[in-house]
């Protein structure tokens, strides 16, 4: 009986854990985004380059809001500073860049665009 209470406690702490807001997170900082019309999921998020992976095809940004990863997948539109396709090994560590996408969780977009902001 114990183990099944112990059981229970655990399950119920997990799912706090999971609805807690974002901000109620000590030592968290939220990523520098702004919501866009469309829906509380949709942003935009500006910050500079610090890593490309691209075998994962993941970018990390420093923004003013802490480290955003930006998740690319297949449908994702990468342009240049004057708006031309570029390829992602186009990007550098050092380029500001402009995502707009789909907030997957905290620190985490499946952009739709990113596009190169300043080389």
């Amino acid at each position: 009986m114990r183990g099944q209470s112990l059981v229970f406690l655990v399950v119920i702490f997990l799912l706090a854990a999971c609805v807690l807001p974002v901000g109620a997170r000590e030592g968290m900082r939220t990523p520098a985004v702004s919501p866009e019309p469309s829906g509380p999921e949709r942003a935009t998020v500006r910050g500079t380059v610090v890593d490309v992976m691209l075998s994962a095809r993941v970018l990390v940004l420093d923004t003013d809001g802490g480290p955003v990863n930006l998740a690319l997948v297949e449908g994702t539109r990468i342009l240049g500073a004057s708006g031309e396709p570029i390829a992602l090994r186009d990007i550098l560590p050092g380029h500001v860049v402009e995502a707009h996408g789909r907030m997957t969780q905290p620190g985490t977009m499946i952009p739709e665009v990113v596009r190169v902001m300043q080389e």
